[in-house]
């Protein structure tokens, strides 16, 4: 026995072969059905004395046997048409069709089945028969075996669209292949998402095993007014009933469509800062890089950024710099400025930056697993700085509003106690004193230390506002110690007091160098002392109210033009700065309280010239 040919069709379920065995004289056709991995489905059926025996797939994906038979009897040609569905199941069709010996065939796309007739009595023309084949299947799919889909096919869907589902004719189970569901974007095929079979967490099985489900992230059809496909590698899933491959969908059948939301703001957000942070073994090479290849590594990496999200390269920017945050780490930070015209039919800083976080959050799925994005900490994503005035603004109005109504609450109670004692109104000035001068002290040491390296060349410009005051401060109080001392009415006496409290006066002078204001508070504390003076006709208290008052008037200025405004200046620079991280809330504090002291040192000033007016119009 030889096997002369084999032909063979296939279909979303069995393969159909025919094979043309000669035996001697006789020839046998013999039909076999083999299963997509290999096994053969039924009992071979074998046919003899037959002209012709054939396998076809029809477009609609159901399978048909054809064989032509020659009558002896009549000198005729039969083809008789066995159509089966995927189940293997023949569908009914007329016994046999009068054709010509050759049994000419072939199926049209809409499903008809043409066969020559046979020759006419002068054996010079012919013609062809149509014969319309069963259409019971759903085909939108190009896949038997699938029922349909949500979204369906040309449907609309956007960022929000976070799960697909299939619907099968059969029970499924995941395949333990190497197959992938891809998400392509239409334009320039481009990959949004792909979801390898073994990654069970991107998908479910529906509790009676009919349908699949598929997890989107919000950065897939991130493009309004776009075209994306779904694409489903062969042997995804399996039937579950007889462990067999599935069909899956292949290119630009399963289309889905996006538009502008109906509910999206009519305003846009044009600038977000953020950052990204490299992998430990990303950042131990990149600080062995050269500055010029830091730089072009950055560059490098943000041309792959604009590239895959997408984003137009404009809309991205960096000043080249990076931060260490710890021992292994580093994060860079990045700017999405967005052109703000036209902005009701483009994406957002905001949406932008939501499509960088969740592309690297989610990086093993999507392209960001190549190239330098690879490098990208998917426990980090892309962070937005926080920006404590936006996030709460309201709390602040409120809290600044808390202050002032504070300070003034505390001036009131020291005007009117002005000629009533002179203890509670130094009393109450010390206090209010304190709870600004701490603060604004500590606030400036926490901003060096933890903040000013965040902007280039801020940080030395920060230590000298820091430090310059402090010895200017400590060598006003050293020679106001030093000119009381050689006053020659209360020099004497002056000395005396400063030996007897010596402990204290010098924790003061230690606390001048750091603000001038306790020079304020140096100089009332002998009220609360025994006097100094033995002769009525001196008031030493006015000449101490004189040596101090000059220093005093120095320390503000100094502390006004030296500290508090080009502190001041740094906490906006500081602000505005464009690829700053994070900005916290110690730089507002610090801003908050420098701008008060400046308030108080005017406000006091002017609160003694109207004060000395007042006593003079009285006396």
């Amino acid at each position: 026995m030889i096997i002369t040919s084999i032909d063979c069709d296939q279909t979303d379920g069995p393969i159909a072969c025919v094979f043309s065995i000669n035996s001697n004289v006789t020839t046998y056709y013999l039909q076999i059905y083999l299963s997509p991995i290999g096994n053969v489905k039924g009992i071979p059926e074998a046919y003899t004395s037959r002209q012709g025996l054939r396998a076809k797939i029809t477009p609609f994906y159901d399978y048909i046997l054809g064989l032509t038979a020659y009558d002896n009897n009549d000198n005729n040609a039969y083809y008789y048409i066995y159509v089966y569905d995927d189940l293997n199941k023949a569908l009914n069709l007329p016994d046999s069709f009068l054709t010509n010996y050759f049994g000419v065939n072939a199926i049209m796309m809409n499903n008809t089945f043409l066969l020559a007739s046979p020759y006419t009595n002068d054996n010079i023309s012919w013609s062809l028969l149509t014969i319309p084949l069963p259409t019971h299947f759903n085909i939108r799919y190009d896949n038997s075996l699938i029922d349909n889909t949500i979204p369906s096919i040309n449907d609309k869907v956007s960022s929000s669209t976070t799960l697909l589902i299939i619907n099968f004719k059969v029970r499924i189970a995941l395949s333990t292949s190497t197959s992938r569901i891809t998400i392509y974007k239409t334009s320039d095929n481009s990959i949004r998402q792909r979801i390898p079979v073994t990654m069970h967490e991107y998908f479910s099985i529906s509790p009676d095993e009919f349908a699949i489900s598929i997890f989107v992230i919000n950065s897939t059809f991130n493009e309004y007014d776009e075209q994306y496909f779904v694409n489903m590698d062969n042997n995804f899933v399996k039937n579950k009933v007889n462990n067999e491959p599935i069909k899956g969908i292949h290119d630009d059948i399963w289309i889905l469509k996006t538009d502008l939301p109906n509910n999206r703001k009519l305003y846009s957000d044009n600038a977000i800062m953020g950052s990204v942070r490299l992998t430990q073994s990303a950042s131990k090479s990149f600080l062995a890089l050269s500055k010029h290849n830091q730089s072009t590594y950055i560059n490098n990496l943000l041309n792959e950024l604009a590239e895959k999200v997408p984003i137009n390269i404009s809309y991205l920017r960096s000043d080249n710099g990076f931060n260490k945050i710890t021992c292994y780490q580093i994060v860079i930070p990045i700017r999405i400025d967005v052109d703000s015209t036209n902005y009701k039919t483009k994406r957002t800083a905001s949406e932008y930056s939501s499509d960088l976080h969740y592309m690297i959050t989610y990086k093993n799925i999507t392209t960001f697993t190549l190239g330098i994005t690879n490098d990208l900490d998917q426990d980090y994503g892309f962070k937005p700085m926080w920006n404590v005035w936006n996030d709460h603004k309201v709390q602040i109005i409120l809290i600044s509003g808390i202050i002032i109504f504070i300070t003034f609450c505390l001036l009131y109670p020291i005007l009117i106690h002005k000629l009533k004692s002179k203890k509670i109104e130094v009393l109450c000035s010390t206090i209010l004193k304190f709870a600004l001068i701490v603060p604004n002290f500590i606030l400036s040491i926490l901003f060096v230390v933890q903040y000013s390296n965040n902007v280039p060349d801020l940080y030395w410009l920060s230590v000298l506002v820091l430090n310059v005051p402090l010895f200017i401060n400590f060598f006003i109080a050293t020679y106001t110690i030093y000119v009381g001392i050689k006053n020659p009415f209360i020099g004497k006496d002056f000395k005396e007091w400063i030996i007897k409290y010596r402990g204290l006066v010098i924790i003061l002078i230690v606390l001048v160098a750091t603000d001038y204001e306790y020079l304020t508070i140096l100089k009332e504390i002998p009220i609360f002392t025994k006097k100094l003076y033995y002769y009525e006709q001196i008031n030493i208290f006015n000449i101490l109210d004189n040596i101090f008052d000059i220093a005093i008037l120095w320390g503000a200025f100094f502390d006004i033009f030296f500290r508090n405004i080009p502190q001041i200046i740094i906490q906006v620079y500081y602000y505005n700065y464009e690829f700053l991280l994070e900005y916290d809330i110690v730089p507002l504090l610090l801003f908050v309280t420098s701008s008060l002291k400046i308030f108080m040192i005017i406000f006091n000033y002017i609160y003694k010239k109207v004060t000395l007016i007042i006593v003079r119009r009285l006396v």
